[in-house]
């Protein structure tokens, strides 16, 4: 996603950033969910005695929200060009932390 904005005549400020699926707090619901299903499949399965097949269902929660987590990370790095009349920067930004070229 690219965002233009004029500072002020002759600067301008573009900046650069992946397109994220959803919002952080979305995401935690959205995992909860699935976590609770598979929690109700695991239920499920218990009370038939098919206990082999449980760590594999919390082995797949783990992972869900290990991808979530990093997919959510991913899309909070972005990039900021400030072009003026006779300047261009360039800063590479990580949350908070800005890295310049």
């Amino acid at each position: 996603m690219i965002e233009h904005k004029l500072i002020s005549e002759d600067s301008h400020q573009i900046l650069i950033r992946p397109n994220p699926s959803m919002p952080w707090p979305q995401l935690k619901k959205i995992y909860l969910i699935f976590a609770c299903f598979i929690l109700i499949i695991a239920i499920t399965l218990s009370t038939i005695n098919l206990y082999l097949a449980i760590p594999f269902y919390g082995v797949e929660v783990i992972f869900l929200g290990y991808a979530l987590y990093i997919s959510s990370l991913r899309s909070t790095y972005y990039e900021e060009v400030k072009i003026s009349q006779f300047d261009i920067d360039v800063a590479f930004i990580e949350r908070k932390k800005k890295i310049r070229v």
